[in-house]
């Protein structure tokens, strides 16, 4: 968002606090950024940034705050941000608790050079603190690229095997059925139980509670799973996303994977999920978004 076109009403409490805390900058990006919303679920400001990249601290400062998640983005999370932004002067991006990052800068080429640094910074921390995370190799630059050849997809019209799947097609505007087995979704299937959402993205758009289901489920098993979810978990297999076209199933992988990410981190570090109010203030937006559509 630059500053003479930032006209989104729902964000911008939170952009006119950064445009007028950073007079001398111009842009702002709003990220959902995988790193960076993972470790930013924590609520903990990240330090010492010259220790994880060669300079960083240049591009971000030498530290990054978090803001802490309040269930209302109009209002005090707005104040979270301001005081954020007020304790470090100098740095340019702040983690969003349960949300993704604020990154700034003069232009959007500095922006994006602030969300780039911000998410190898992230990327460190988050191998830091979740040992596992070592061993799953996932690129920065063309992670979403990467996401895709974990993909398995199925659309209605070229499902050579609709029959065996007719169950989860059967459900209201499904198109496209993807088994994901991206390395983090795995890992979350290892669990066997029900996993609650650390970050809005994944409550907005899959559902706040993600049930898994046993290896050697049925389709109708998965079908009753989907019926309030985007996406269900297969215990050591992956997960079933789906969506009104490809694209909307592949952005369901590309955030389970995100969210699952979340989580781990969360496991270890014994962070909490969204709060019930948090989860009650995204249904009453979701039935607004409804409302609008219709």
């Amino acid at each position: 968002f630059s500053r003479k076109r930032d006209i989104r009403l729902a964000e911008a409490a939170v952009h006119a606090v950064a445009y007028r805390t950073r007079p001398g900058e111009d842009f702002i990006l709003y990220t959902h950024q995988a790193n960076a919303s993972a470790i930013g679920i924590l609520g903990q400001d990240v330090k010492h940034i010259s220790g994880y990249m060669d300079g960083a601290d240049v591009i971000l400062g030498p530290v990054v705050c978090c803001a802490s998640y309040d269930k209302d983005p109009m209002g005090k999370t707005a104040d979270q941000v301001e005081k954020a932004l007020k304790r470090q002067t100098n740095s340019a991006a702040v983690l969003l608790q349960n949300r993704g990052a604020l990154c700034i800068g003069s232009d959007d080429k500095s922006a994006f050079s602030v969300a780039r640094t911000l998410e190898q910074v992230a990327d460190f921390r988050y191998r830091e603190m979740v040992k596992e995370a070592n061993e799953i190799d996932l690129p920065i630059q063309k992670r979403r690229e990467k996401l895709r050849t974990f993909y398995t997809v199925f659309e209605r019209e070229s499902d050579v095997d609709y029959e065996r799947r007719s169950a989860i097609y059967d459900l209201k505007e499904v198109n496209c059925i993807i088994y994901s087995h991206t390395p983090y979704v795995k890992k979350m299937g290892l669990y066997k139980s029900e996993r609650k959402s650390y970050i809005e993205d994944q409550t907005y758009l899959i559902g706040y509670n993600l049930i898994c289901l046993p290896g050697d489920c049925r389709f109708s098993q998965i079908a009753k799973a989907l019926k309030n979810s985007r996406a269900v978990l297969i215990e050591g297999v992956g997960a079933v996303c789906i969506g009104q076209n490809r694209r909307e199933a592949e952005t369901v992988c590309e955030v389970l994977e995100k969210g699952a990410q979340a989580a781990l981190l969360g496991q270890v570090k014994h962070a909490a999920p969204l709060s019930d109010s948090a989860l009650r203030y995204i249904q009453r937006a979701n039935r607004r978004r409804s409302s609008w559509k219709n």
